[in-house]
């Protein structure tokens, strides 16, 4: 049987058109497609309005205005205490160094993994962390439990929330539960893509939570890739011991510095996170503290040409390096910048005693 190509049915229907009728049926698709898409040329000379920051650290953008992100870790890495400690910045303005962007913003979070006791416990941690009483019903945060539902339902479920609630920020711990296989190419790019749409329609920002394997950092299964694919920021919780630390695994912003965090059992018996130095940090600052308290001892101050030299010379490393070693020392607060230019050992630097031991495990970074 002949098949009709598409050239082949064109030709045909333009043939039965008459030229007083008016121009070919082809040339009339395409007038009428361009016409249907126009919304969606870019024009160079058109003022486009950057996507509105939601969440910020500094001035750099974490999460904005109609797009989408995943959080990732293994299990146990504390990724809801930094669901907490997000919204809390949000709702409150600031925390741990982490600001809103917008004012009286609201945030909802769904959580489909955990049960109702668990996640009314998250409700009390926001609570605690903005300050307010543990039963206060915040008008601008939403917290659901979807546990008991079908993956088929959360979804529905979800997109009924953010039409009614409209938040300006949402969590969803975890993605994973709204579809049956992970791995299935269909079913994960169809989730993404209604994060995605509802993200865009409703003008927010949807935080999509997912667990990293076992065996490495990476994101879950087909899922995983494409949410990574198609995210404004992508963000790893780590957990070392009581530490839990969160980096930035990639973004089309310019990356966030990472923190990290412990859980402080307070009076509440919540558990709440609170900032603190992470032991790779401590690491760090140890072993700069033992590079540069031997080459400015006693207040001993360098221009840093001559410190530069100074460590080219001790450490046997090139010049990149050795500018790397003074920013990051500097950075750490390890040494010090002086008004005349020059640089020494941190005044308020506690002078801590290093045993033997000690000295002997120092890495040079």
């Amino acid at each position: 049987m002949e098949t009709l190509s598409k050239s082949n049915y064109e030709e045909s229907q333009v043939n039965s058109v008459s030229i007083e009728e008016g121009a070919s049926l082809s040339t009339l698709y395409a007038e009428e497609a361009l016409s249907a898409l126009s919304c969606y040329r870019i024009d160079p000379n058109k003022k486009i309005i950057r996507p509105e920051p939601l969440l910020l650290q500094g001035d750099i953008p974490i999460y904005s205005r109609g797009n989408i992100s995943v959080m990732g870790g293994k299990a146990k890495s504390r990724k809801t205490f930094n669901v907490a400690l997000q919204a809390a910045a949000s709702l409150s303005g600031e925390y741990m160094g982490l600001r809103s962007g917008i004012t009286d913003g609201s945030v909802l979070i769904v959580d489909t993994e955990q049960s109702s006791d668990f996640t009314q416990k998250l409700y009390f941690r926001v609570n605690r962390i903005c300050g307010y009483d543990l039963h206060y019903t915040n008008p601008r945060l939403n917290i659901y439990a979807l546990r008991e539902l079908s993956f088929m339902d959360r979804c529905e479920a979800i997109e009924k929330l953010i039409h009614y609630h409209r938040p300006d920020l949402v969590f969803i711990d975890g993605i994973r539960d709204l579809i049956a296989d992970f791995n299935s190419i269909q079913e994960s790019s169809a989730i993404v893509q209604l994060m995605m749409k509802l993200s865009s329609i409703y003008n927010c920002h949807i935080v999509n939570i997912l667990h990293t394997n076992k065996i490495d950092s990476n994101l879950r299964g087909h899922l995983g890739t494409e949410l990574n694919n198609k995210c404004e920021t992508s963000l790893i919780v780590e957990s070392d011991g009581e530490t839990s630390t969160v980096r930035p695994e990639s973004t089309r912003n310019r990356p966030f510095e990472e923190y990290s965090f412990r859980i402080d059992d307070d009076e509440s018996g919540l558990g709440i996170p609170v900032s603190c130095t992470s032991s790779k940090v401590e690491e760090k600052i140890d072993n700069y503290y033992y590079i540069f308290s031997s080459l400015l001892p006693n207040a001993t101050a360098m221009t840093h040409s001559a410190l530069k030299e100074a460590l080219m010379q001790s450490l046997e490393k090139s010049e990149s390096s050795a500018k790397k070693y003074i920013r990051e020392a500097s950075e750490l607060e390890v040494i010090t910048k002086r008004e005349d230019g020059n640089y020494q050992m941190n005044p308020q630097w506690i002078i801590r005693e290093i045993t033997n031991d000690r000295l002997g495990q120092r890495v040079i970074p």
